[in-house]
């Protein structure tokens, strides 16, 4: 399909779906706040950081510098209260010849006992629709540097996705990893080309270890993401994977929300 095509099928189903999007958001027990990168202050970044560190391992001035390359943060605050739930930094790289725009997400963080809200893939759709309805006539990938347990979360949302490595990508799909390499430069990591392998000096916690069972990590997708980094415990590394913004991948997230919700 042509890519004009492609990105009008997009946009009308984003259309199609606000009104849905919207009612979800106003009866959720989490709703979902965004915080551009102008409203940030001192006091915000207290309350993220030490949510973030009761569940990953992570310097302050790891945490701010990373922080301060995104453009906006979703917060997930509870409706009755407005405690914070967990957040998700979001931004967007301009495109460039040869490459598309690149959406990356970073440090999404949700405390255990508000899982199974489905509050990433709804950050996601939020910002991915966010996107497509600013930049129409352009066509995305996204990219994350993510740990087990952001990969799972993510990947098992999707149709399709792949490890962003020399040994993954085709030719014509390797200026990802000049991507990915910049990216990681920004934000102070150190990224293995041949294999996906980000150094992020960040690691999970023994509770956050503890918190999923034995099956999760004999799960296919885990068992994928631990092939390519075995010391996922205590080495401080990630791996990066990606996937296209297209309409399959959209509606396997809007249905993966739709089960999640069904189940809670």
């Amino acid at each position: 399909m042509p890519a004009s095509d492609a990105n009008s099928e997009l946009s009308a189903w984003i259309a199609a779906r606000a009104a849905r999007a919207q009612a979800l958001e106003r009866a959720a027990d989490v709703q979902l706040e965004v915080a551009p990168r102008s409203s940030w202050t001192p006091a915000l970044f207290d309350e993220l950081y030490a949510l973030a560190t009761s569940m990953s391992a992570e310097d302050r001035a790891n945490f701010e510098h990373h922080a301060w390359t995104n453009d906006c943060v979703h917060l997930f605050r509870v409706a009755d209260s407005g405690a914070l739930a967990g957040f998700q930094f979001w931004c967007c790289s301009p495109g460039r010849q040869g490459m598309q725009p690149v959406i990356l997400g970073g440090k999404l963080r949700v405390l255990p006992e508000y899982r199974r809200r489905a509050l990433h893939l709804r950050s996601a759709l939020t910002y991915y629709s966010h996107v497509v309805r600013s930049r129409p006539a352009e066509r995305f990938e996204r990219v994350s540097l993510a740990s087990l347990f952001g990969f799972v979360a993510i990947a098992s949302a999707l149709r399709d996705q792949r490890f962003l490595a020399e040994d993954t990508l085709a030719e014509d799909e390797r200026w990802l990893c000049d991507v990915v390499q910049e990216l990681a430069a920004v934000s102070g990591y150190r990224y293995e080309r041949a294999s996906g392998v980000v150094h992020v000096n960040i690691r999970p916690t023994a509770a956050q270890l503890a918190g999923y069972p034995a099956t999760f990590y004999e799960s296919p997708l885990a068992l994928a993401y631990r092939a390519r980094n075995p010391g996922f415990r205590d080495n401080g590394c990630y791996l990066a994977f990606g996937f296209p913004l297209s309409l399959p991948n959209l509606q396997a997230i809007d249905a993966a929300i739709t089960r999640k919700l069904g189940a809670a």
